[in-house]
């Protein structure tokens, strides 16, 4: 009975040997095709560095994503407080733009949706305005009532200049 396990070992071992062997021969005969099928074990401590980085990547763009998500999130409460009237259309611009000063593409985006508009303030406008829109487009009462009052106030601020 002794026998048969250590001839079990010895097999184990020469196989393991074999493949160990099999590995470096094929490292050695064909390194480009070992690299280009991953097999390449010589690269392990960098693949790994470069694993870690990636994983670094992954939270700074998740970080930015959620950003992002808390600038929208904060854009839409003021849109909201805008349609309800209890600030202007205005102010409602100053915090817009200063919610999304910092977010990345914001200007660049503002830009090209909003070519028409001259200024960056103007452009904030005609995104707040196509928000409004949007959300009360189900209710063009309400859309008209709304618009109806930037109007008023654009007419007010026009007199007082």
């Amino acid at each position: 009975m002794s026998a048969l396990p250590r001839r079990t070992g010895v097999a184990s071992l020469t196989a393991l040997a074999a493949c160990a062997v099999a590995f470096i021969a094929i490292d050695l005969l064909a390194p480009q095709w070992v690299q280009a099928e991953g097999f390449d074990f010589w690269q392990y401590h960098e693949d790994v560095s470069g694993y870690h980085r990636e994983c670094e990547r992954q939270q700074d763009l998740t970080d930015i994503q959620t950003r992002i998500a808390e600038q929208i999130g904060a854009g839409d409460a003021v849109v909201d407080v805008l349609i309800e009237g209890r600030i202007t259309l205005a102010a409602a611009i100053d915090q817009i733009a200063e919610i999304n000063s910092d977010r990345p593409g914001f200007t660049e985006v503002m830009i090209y949706i909003h070519s028409s508009a001259r200024t960056h303030h103007e452009r904030i406008e005609q995104y707040i305005l196509a928000k409004i829109r949007s959300r009360l487009a189900a209710d063009p009462t309400r859309l008209a009532e709304v618009l109806g009052r930037f109007e008023a106030e654009a007419r007010g601020a026009a007199a007082h200049q």
